[in-house]
């Protein structure tokens, strides 16, 4: 499987919203059988900016088959438009899933890295 990474976090890049490894602004995007990564450091209960993004999402209409998602804090930034994930893996911390978007999440496992409990929806 094709993987993208990088390894911003919030205090690198500005803020949240431009760390993702992958920002994708244009409707009707598909990905297939596609690892979205943010590398940076699984932060520590109350760090503050360690916020790292793999994807975010703000076009309409995006498709995502088979794809992986993985990162710590704030890794799938659902930020608007209405999407489909089929088949997917999404992998993080804390908030590992958050934005305004409204999605359709079929077969798709959200798997949460952390010993201890946090939110795992945002």
């Amino acid at each position: 499987m094709t993987a993208i990474s990088w390894n911003d976090t919030a205090n690198s890049s500005h803020g949240t919203f431009y760390s993702g490894s992958v920002q994708v602004f244009a409707d009707n995007f598909v990905a297939k059988n596609i690892s979205f990564m943010n590398v940076a450091p699984i932060p520590k209960p109350g760090d503050v900016g360690a916020q790292a993004v793999a994807i975010r999402i703000s076009g309409d209409q995006a498709a995502f088959l088979g794809c992986g998602f993985f990162g710590a804090q704030d890794t799938l930034h659902d930020d608007r438009g209405r999407h489909y994930f089929k088949d997917c893996y999404i992998q993080g911390s804390i908030d590992f899933s958050f934005g305004n978007g409204r999605s359709l999440y079929e077969v798709t496992r959200l798997i949460s890295d952390m010993q201890i409990s946090f939110p795992v929806i945002a």
